[in-house]
């Protein structure tokens, strides 16, 4: 029996995998509302980048959700393409 070949289009790339590490710190901030239908405490994010030391932070939850899709964007745009190793002139 004789193994068969992959589907081409199944091929993982030639690269490995990405990764990313972050530290993530969640901070609880209070005050007094000035009006009672607000909440009394708000949550802020911290990322820690454990290589570089580099340390993001956002006022809300969104705002931490959107750097990290902007990061996993970014990296996807930086995949080299297949072919295009030797196509510098």
């Amino acid at each position: 029996m004789t193994a068969q070949p992959r589907n081409p289009d199944l091929r993982l790339p030639d690269c490995p995998p990405r990764h990313f590490s972050f530290l993530l710190r969640c901070m609880e901030t209070r005050s007094q509302p000035s009006n009672p239908s607000e909440p009394g405490s708000n949550w802020r994010f911290s990322l820690q980048d454990p290589k570089s030391e580099a340390v993001h932070n956002f006022r809300n939850f969104e705002a931490l959700v959107a750097f990290l899709q902007s990061v996993l964007e970014e990296s996807h745009t930086l995949l080299p393409e297949k072919g295009n190793e030797n196509d510098a002139a």
